[in-house]
């Protein structure tokens, strides 16, 4: 490589890291424009330099910035793409154009602005945005007829390919700013619901609820569960798949749940937002509250369906005619009567379907209602055409339409009033001698009455009610008691009840005797009554009669006795088990390796067991009421006592937090969770727990993460390189034959680097320089005996340097193989290496010399084989991507190959010695 050649291309590196910073401080694209046209003018040393934009309709191009062009030219010229202009051509072929001298150049026109600035040579490469779609082309002007040679165009093809992705995200960006600002105006400017989907409607991305839904201002995956009733999530998927497959507008009316949780109804409409490809980047959406019109209309068509299904449903016969007397419904009933079918009256003339009704009590009882707006009526005996008579009763009621007109058949009403007219006098004497029947069996059955009350033991009682003069109860009056009461009481009709027995208003007796006469409904109640001259327990029945109440009463004393005997039995048998279950639960609890507790429903422990005292050092006494927190690392209590209070509203208790470990002083992560215990009845009475050591677990699953993001990050890269090696395997193959026997050596060769990486254990393992130079010549057929390596072992490689370190020696071996030291039985291979720690940056730097001997090398004047892509790699991608110092030369002797490149600071040994 030239001293000059080496300082075009620093220069040229050093322009493209220019315009990458400049282009990352700015978003304006004139601007960015401008400063790539200075940039790649100085670069190429032409003093002039363009971008041409492709402008809409693709028929001509822009000249968008420039540097070396007159101010009416940038952002005023433009060019026609036809088919003799060599912009055209660049763009259409998606390659670089060049042209040394375009006076002696036929094959393209040259625009006259160019012409009048003297324009000689030029150079077009296309600028692509991602996708491949063209923004137009870089073009390069010189004043004198030049020679763009192969570096000239590679540096240009670099500067296009750097531009294209600049362009397109600041257009995407300014797209994106316009887009936003047009949703806030709309937003702002609508007072519907405003909301935007992605392309296929999984998140959404943004909706103004507008008080009618609730707002979602960051995007959201959960959405359709969020609004949507899950009953009508089909319909609404259908919906989105359809405008989805058609690029068409979706419009569906359907439920949602609203901002304060009840249901309500919507109009939901959104539109594709396309590309420039007519890809679907984004929906934007209105939905209005329609949920008063849909209420609305379905009340309509259920008053709708009601009244047809009430004039179905009924016996009576219903006709609707207009003013102009044309009918215009019947109902079944109606049908019914005629014999007709609808079509032979709807849509008629009344007296067109009846002829000669006109002069008839029907007809002048019609006209009337219709001309005086008046309601009529008329029972009246009509005969049909075929001599049948039914007395029937027509009314006719005059309405907005014009007359509504019921009628029924009355004929059997009519025979029955005339039968009853008849009958009347028989049923006169029959039901006055029923009376006098009923009269005395009405005697009878109270005189029965009368001795079951007396002869009851129950005390009977019956009692009026004593009103103010605002008509509120203040007392009640005895009316009646049986001989049972009378033992009892004694003769006390007509006494005042609350003068005679006061104790009955402590007792509640007296309220309860209120509400039964003014509610009426009755009551009955076991009462322990200790006033008076009673002290026992009473069952009561009360019932209203009249304007007071009639009661019974029961003395249960003796059976209320039994029962509390009864009950003190089942209570010792209740003890005995809860004892013996008692006993059950402390042996399970101690035999498991949890550290068991229980707790009141607040969360203040009663219990813990015996491996919390060995494991915390806390006695069960000091673990008591919220003496357990003690043990809690200081940072995760705040979160225990925030999850005993949400396990008050839910069906557990759930937490994860630290508990020091008495032997070692250290905390451990503990998963701790608990169950109510319940009563019969449904009630919380205590809480069960157990906390569990999940401190290994934790650790593994921090491993486990770290583990994943390494292989993520290995995966990428690899990818990168796969990519890499395809393009440069592509460009310098004869064919596809050539291509995959080569690109298949080359990822051998990157699998044999990736089975190395795969050994590390832990993030500081590295692979060592020696491990990788055996690995590489193992994998090369025969030669190994003339090999010679030297150098000190565990050299370590920084991780981001191994593979293209080791695609770099595949290179120099697969070389070696075919045409050299180890292809010829006669020569030989010396592999060397140092490491440097005196540089001026104080970093080890490592120093590989790659020398073959006893090569055959071709005649003078013939291109070595095999020395293109290798050689490239050492010269260009190793300086480049690992800031390595390389030499390569081709003596009379064999190939003689240099790198130099920082490397880690320690050695493998001096690792595991720290380790």
């Amino acid at each position: 490589m030239t001293a000059n050649r080496e300082t075009a291309l620093l220069r040229r590196q050093k322009v493209l890291a220019d315009f990458g910073d400049f282009a990352l401080q700015s978003e304006d694209l004139d601007e960015i424009l401008t400063q790539a046209c200075k940039l790649v003018a100085d670069a190429m040393e032409t003093g002039r330099a363009k971008v041409l934009q492709i402008e809409e309709g693709g028929s001509t191009l822009l000249l968008r910035a420039g540097t070396g062009w007159a101010s009416d030219i940038v952002g005023k010229a433009r060019i026609s793409m036809n088919e003799r202009s060599s912009e055209s051509f660049s763009i259409r072929e998606r390659r670089p154009v060049i042209s040394n001298d375009v006076t002696q150049d036929g094959r393209f026109d040259v625009p006259g602005f160019m012409k009048d600035a003297g324009v000689r040579a030029l150079a077009n490469v296309p600028v692509l945005l991602p996708g491949g779609r063209a923004f137009g082309l870089l073009q390069v002007d010189a004043s004198e007829p030049r020679d763009f040679d192969q570096d000239d165009v590679e540096f240009l093809r670099t500067y296009a390919t750097i531009l294209g992705p600049i362009v397109d995200r600041i257009l995407k960006v300014s797209a994106l700013r316009q887009s936003e600002s047009r949703y806030r105006a709309f937003v702002t400017a609508s007072s519907d619901v405003v909301y935007r989907m992605s392309p296929d409607w999984t998140e959404m991305r943004r909706l103004h609820g507008q008080g009618f839904l609730e707002d979602t201002p960051e995007p959201a995956y959960g959405w359709m569960e969020q609004y949507i009733e899950p009953e009508d999530r089909a319909e609404v998927a259908a919906a989105i798949s359809a405008a989805i497959s058609n690029k068409s507008m979706f419009d569906l009316q359907h439920r949602v749940r609203q901002a304060d949780g009840s249901i309500g109804w919507t109009r939901s409409r959104a539109a594709p937002i396309l590309d420039g490809n007519g890809d679907i980047v984004e929906w934007l959406g209105a939905a209005r509250d329609v949920t008063a019109q849909q209420a609305a209309q379905e009340q309509l068509g259920r008053s709708e369906t009601r009244l047809k299904n009430v004039l179905n449903g009924m016996d009576e016969a219903f006709g609707l005619m207009d003013h102009d007397f044309r009918i215009l419904a019947f109902n079944k009933a109606a049908q019914q009567f005629e014999g007709r079918a609808p079509e032979e009256f709807l849509g008629r003339s009344h007296w067109e379907v009846f002829p000669g009704s006109g002069d008839t009590k029907v007809g002048r009882l019609l006209r009337r209602a219709m001309a005086e707006r008046r309601s009529a009526s008329l029972e009246h005996l009509y005969t049909w055409k075929d001599g049948t008579k039914r007395w029937l009763d027509m009314r006719a009621y005059p309405v907005p339409e014009g007359l509504a007109v019921f009628w029924r058949d009355i004929t059997e009403r009519k025979a029955a009033e005339e039968r009853l007219r008849e009958a009347d006098e028989r049923y006169r004497s029959a039901l006055e001698r029923q009376v006098r029947e009923r009269t005395a069996e009405l005697k009878a059955s109270r005189d029965l009455l009368e001795a079951t009350i007396n002869n009851s033991t129950d005390m009977i009682q019956l009692f009026r009610a004593i009103r103010d003069a605002a008509g509120e109860i203040v007392d009640f009056r005895w009316v009646l008691v049986n001989p049972a009461s009378r033992q009892i009481f004694g003769d006390v009709e007509g006494e005042s009840l609350l003068d005679r027995n006061p104790g009955v208003v402590p007792a509640g007796i007296f309220d309860a005797f209120r509400r039964v006469t003014e509610t009426g409904e009755p009551e009955q109640a076991e009462r322990h009554y200790t006033h008076e001259q009673f002290d026992g327990w009473f069952l009561q029945s009360v019932v209203r009669l009249g304007d007071g109440v009639a009661t019974t009463t029961n003395d249960i004393t003796e059976w209320k006795a039994a029962q509390q005997e009864v009950l003190r039995l089942q209570e010792e048998v209740a003890q005995s088990r809860l004892r013996k279950s008692e006993r059950r639960f402390q042996t399970l609890a101690e035999g498991i390796p949890q550290l068991v507790w229980r707790a009141h429903i607040c969360g203040r422990w009663t219990w813990a067991s015996p491996q919390w005292t060995a494991f915390t050092g806390q006695s069960d006494a000091d673990s008591h009421d919220w003496g357990w927190l003690d043990p809690v690392h200081p940072d995760d209590r705040a979160g225990a006592r925030a999850a005993w209070e949400r396990a008050s509203s839910s069906e557990g208790f759930e937490a994860d937090y630290r508990l020091r470990e008495a032997i070692t002083g250290h905390y451990r992560w503990f998963q701790t969770r608990a169950t109510p215990v319940q009563d019969e009845a449904g009630s919380v009475v205590e809480w069960l727990g157990t906390s569990t050591d999940v401190q290994d677990l934790r650790e593994m699953h921090d491993r486990q993460g770290v583990l994943v993001a390494e292989l993520q990050h290995r995966t990428r890269n690899l990818i990168t390189v796969a990519l890499v090696l395809s393009d440069m395997t592509a460009r310098t193959s004869r064919d596809l034959e050539h291509f995959q026997s080569r690109f298949a050596d080359r990822l051998k060769a990157l699998a044999r680097v990736q089975g190395l990486l795969s050994r590390l254990t832990t993030e500081t393992d590295r692979v060592t320089f020696d491990e990788l130079v055996r690995t590489e010549l193992s994998a090369m057929d025969g030669g190994q005996d003339r090999v010679t390596i030297s150098g000190p072992a565990g050299i370590r490689l920084r991780s981001s340097t191994v593979q293209t370190l080791a695609m770099a020696l595949h290179e120099l071996a697969t070389n070696a193989v075919k045409y050299g030291a180890l292809g010829q039985p006669a020569a030989h291979l010396t592999i060397s290496w140092t490491v440097d720690a005196s540089r001026p940056d104080d970093k080890p730097w490592l120093h590989i010399d790659w020398r073959e001997s006893g090569v055959e090398m071709p005649p003078d004047g013939t291109a070595p084989a095999g020395s293109g892509q290798g050689r490239e790699l050492i010269e260009r991608a190793l300086p480049y991507q690992l800031r390595a110092e390389t030499t390569y030369a081709l003596t009379p002797d064999g190939v003689h190959c240099t790198i130099a490149l920082p490397v880690s600071a320690t050695t493998a040994t001096e690792t595991s010695k720290n380790d």
